[in-house]
């Protein structure tokens, strides 16, 4: 299943999943989150939903705010770290 977070939205349209796509907001995330919900997917990989994210009008949701603590907590396990420390920066657009 974590092949799909490579998957770009044209090669999906150009498979004929289309129609799928625009029912869950043109989002290969939400695709797949109603395909298989049971799947622990996180939207923070997906190389398309990551990059629309990063515009002027990014901002994190709680769901994406809870995996990527989630993943830090288990990198600090995995490779030793003590500490986590996270800064929350907030930009202002004139």
């Amino acid at each position: 299943m974590a092949g799909w977070y490579k998957v770009r939205r044209s090669t999906v349209i150009r498979m004929g999943g289309g129609d799928m796509l625009q029912r869950c907001n043109s989002s290969l995330y939400e695709t797949l989150c109603e395909i298989y919900p049971f799947f622990p997917w996180q939207r923070c990989k997906f190389l398309e939903e990551a990059k629309s994210r990063c515009t002027a009008h990014f901002h994190l949701n709680s769901e994406d705010q809870e995996n990527i603590l989630n993943t830090l907590n288990k990198l600090k396990e995995e490779i030793g770290i003590k500490n986590v420390s996270v800064v929350v920066a907030a930009v202002s657009h004139i």
